[in-house]
Parts: structure tokens; sequence; C-alpha cells
């Protein structure tokens, strides 16, 4: 395939469209034959030093052959594998990474190019180790044989991972390389690969992701839990030298996000975690998803909580930064009445945020709970609640959720908060609160948007379509109200049978 060469392309003045050039040439040029195959491989350029995407040129092309689509592509195979092997041993760079992916992807990981190109120096050829991560990783077996983890173990090491980042240009991408093919590698041996790359910044966060994927198949392995929690323990006993020294330290709060993200449910970790929640996120510049997990294993160990650990974790209701309120919230709902009324007496005095975000999180909080507290309902702001349970309708006895319903169309204060209400009822069809709501509509701070347009036609049932052209015909003063409420009562008598 010619052109090969920067210079055949003058026309062109940048690498992104070389790279596009080549490869409209080379779907082009395609060809099921020896020669046909071998060209769509050859490119002088490794991938790492091109402006391709991806090391193949002719990605489509070249799958017709992992998977032979017929005889006739079996034969060419066969054919081609001694030439492939024959580029390893040319001074092209990017002719012996195209060859080796080729090799991989063609005899499988098993094939001894595997070992081979994991035991390169990366100094020295990392087109060879570049080209053999690339095609483990896209080919088709789920599972690696138990053979590649000493290699790939290696790779996770800090300078290791330097050197591939500077041939690939980026760390993150290099080690969720490495430790998603570890992850496949049938061992017993891989968590406990992926437990100390949990100990390294570089490897942190995808060998906690790779570690998840057992919890979400059915909880994290014993021996993997208690290693957690244990190296979660000495995690959380660093973090809280903050109260004496200072901003927590930088490398135990990712690591212990990790390991937080790693378990659903865990009560000796929530209340570890509730000691020191109130000195994170840390420093300013961390990532709110590093503080997420936090949040999240406390919110769903709430009920395991001693009731000790409850108020000071209330108290936060009013400390930045938000994330922390969903379980500021599980902990101020459980609380004795008495005191989460004095406690929701700060709500509207308390850092930043609006107090009515305070309040929607305690409702959604109280809405969550198997066995929910009448004396704790009654101090919820029924809007707030009505805007939770249209999150989760069957929360409820029916005649319950009716009588929030009215009395939240008319507390309501902005026209966020009437939406959400409405969208309850049109969830439930209760079109008993219409009347309610035009008298709401015809009041100056509500306006009615294409996302709360589209929730009324479920309401107007043929009952109420003279209420509604009252309203159309002057009853209400505002016009573009009267034209949203128009096209809703036209779009209800267009689905209504007959």
């Amino acid at each position: 395939m010619k052109p090969t060469k920067l210079s055949d392309f003058d026309e062109f003045d940048d690498m992104d469209s070389i790279a596009h050039a080549r490869h409209e040439m080379a779907i082009e040029a395609r060809k099921v034959s020896v020669r046909g195959l071998l060209a769509s491989l050859a490119h002088p350029a490794m991938l790492e030093s091109s402006a391709y995407d991806e090391i193949l040129i002719d990605r489509e092309f070249f799958e017709q052959f992992v998977v032979p689509a017929s005889p006739a592509h079996e034969r060419i195979v066969h054919e081609v594998i001694p030439e492939l092997r024959r580029w390893l041993t040319l001074p092209h760079r990017g002719k012996q990474q195209r060859a080796r992916y080729a090799l991989i992807r063609l005899l499988g990981p098993e094939a001894d190019v595997v070992l081979e190109g994991l035991a390169t120096p990366v100094t020295d050829r990392g087109a060879a180790l570049i080209g053999t991560l690339y095609a483990l990783a896209d080919h088709r077996s789920e599972v690696l044989p138990a053979s590649l983890l000493e290699p790939l173990r290696k790779l996770i090491r800090p300078r290791e991972l330097g050197k591939i980042m500077r041939k690939t240009g980026d760390t993150m991408m290099s080690s969720s390389l490495v430790l998603s093919l570890i992850w496949r590698v049938d061992s017993p041996l891989r968590t406990k690969v992926l437990l100390d790359a949990l100990e390294v910044e570089d490897t942190r966060l995808h060998a906690a992701r790779c570690l998840s994927v057992a919890g979400t198949r059915g909880g994290l392995p014993g021996e993997v839990l208690e290693v957690v929690r244990r190296h979660f323990a000495e995690l959380i006993a660093t973090i809280a030298q903050a109260r004496k020294t200072g901003l927590p330290s930088r490398v135990a709060v990712p690591v212990a996000a990790s390991l937080a993200s790693l378990v659903k449910c865990d009560p000796e970790m929530a209340r570890q975690t509730a000691e020191v929640l109130d000195l994170l996120p840390g420093p300013v510049e961390y990532e709110m998803s590093l503080f997420t997990p936090f949040v999240e294993l406390v919110e769903r160990s709430i009920d395991a909580l001693p009731v000790d650990a409850l108020e000071p974790l209330a108290r936060q209701m009013t400390l930045p930064p938000p994330e922390r309120l969903p379980a500021a919230a599980a902990a101020w709902v459980r609380l004795e009445p008495g005191r989460a009324r004095e406690l929701a007496a700060g709500f509207s005095r308390g850092g930043p945020e609006p107090e009515g975000r305070r309040w929607l999180a305690a409702a959604h909080a109280h809405v969550a709970q198997a066995s929910r507290s009448a004396e704790i309902e009654a101090l919820l702001p029924v809007r707030f609640l009505a805007m939770a349970l249209a999150k989760a309708p069957l929360k409820a006895p029916a005649g319950q959720v009716v009588d929030i319903l009215h009395t939240s169309v008319r507390t309501a204060r902005t026209a966020i908060e009437l939406r959400e209400i409405v969208r309850l009822a049109s969830a439930l069809g209760e079109s008993s609160i219409v009347r309610p709501l035009l008298a709401r509509l015809a009041e100056a701070p509500f306006t009615i948007d294409q996302e709360f347009e589209s929730l009324l036609p479920p309401l107007l049932v043929p009952e109420l379509d003279d209420w509604i052209e009252q309203e159309m015909e002057g009853g209400n003063p505002h016009a573009e109200r009267r034209r949203a409420l128009g096209r809703a009562l036209a779009q209800a008598r267009a689905k209504r049978p007959g």
C-alpha cells in the first residue's frame, strides 16, 4: 500500500489528516489474500508515535481473519503467520508492533510471542510491549493463562508504569490496561496482586474497580474482605490524626475511599468512617469522587450504627459539601424526634447550602426507611415529602399520598417544587389535584416549562375540560400559561378513546 512515507502526503498539513487519509486508502485497497492482509498491517509508525487511535489501520478487515469467515480466510492466516514472525526481526518498530499484535490475536494468549513481548524491556523496545498489551486486551477470550500473572505483575511497579506511560502518554490508561489484564488471569493469586496495587497511587483507582467486580458478583471473598477491613482501619486512624495535625493525609484519603467503594454494607467500616466524616473530604483539590464512597458506605450501613454515632452524623447536615447530606440525613431521621426538632432549627442557618436542599435530603432519607417515624414525618415540610415520594411513589399508603399531594400543591414555593409534585400526581394518575393546581398556576412565581407541560396530559380527564377552558379563556392572567394549558388539553383529548 503506497504511499507509506510522510513525504508522500505533502498536501496534508497535520498528522490527523494523514492518518485519516491512510485509513481511507486501506479500505479502498482491501483484498482477501495473503498480500492484502499483510498490506493492511504494514505501517512504519508505532501506535505511541502516530496519530492513530488504534494499532491497526483497518481493524474491520483484520477481524475477518481472527475468527476466519471462510476456509479461504483460514488458509490466508496459515500462510501469513511465518511472514509476521519474520517482521519481528525487522528494524521497523511499527511493523514489529503490528506483527506482534496480529500474531497474538491470531494465535491466542498462549502463544510464545506473548511472554516474549511482556518480558521485553520497555526502554529497549516499547513497541513490543505495547503491541502485546493491546492484543491481550482485545482478545476475545475473557480468561488469560496463569503464566501471564507474574510478568503482568512486574509491569504495575511504579517505575515500569512510568516507562509505559512515556510510551502511551497516559499513566491512568497504562495502569487500567495492565490491571484489567491481571483481573482476567486465571489464578487465585490475582486478588493479592490487586490488593497490593491499592497501595500505589497510579494503580489504586483501577485496582479498586477490578476488585469491585467481585463485590457485584456476590460479595468480596472472605479473605479479601478481611484484608480490606484491616487496611481500612489503619487508614482511618491516619486520617483521624488530622484533628491534631491539620488536613488529612493526601495518601490515606484516596486509598481509604477506594477500599470503601469495595463494600456495600459493613457496620464496622461504617462506624469508623462516621468518626472521621467531618474531616473529609480534606484538601479542596480532592475530587468529590473520593468523598462519595465514604458517604455511600455510611448511608448503606446506617441501621447497623450504634445510637451514639447518629447525632454527630446528623449535625453534619449544615456542613459543606452537600455530597455529605445523604449520610447526615439518614442519621437525622433516626434520631429521637425531640432532638431531631432541635437540630432542624439550625437548617436555615448553617452552611452555604439552601435550607430546602437539607429538607429534601431528609425527606428522601425518611421515605427510604423500611419503618418510618410518624413524629419525624410531622417535622418534614409536606412539599419536600411529596418531592421525595415522587421518586418512590409506592413508599406510602395511597390515601396518605393524596393528602400529601393536595397539601403540597397549596404550599409549594417554587416552580420546581410544584413540578415535582405534579410529577408524582401524574405517575399516580391523581387528577384531583388539577383544580388546586390551576389556582396556583394563576400566581406570579409559577411558570410551565416544557417538562412541566409534558406531565399535565395524564391528569386532564374529561370532567376537567370546562375548568381548563375557563383558564384558557382568561381565568389565568398569564398568556404563556394559558397557551401551555391549551397544548396539554389538546394532547389529552387526542389520546382519549373514540
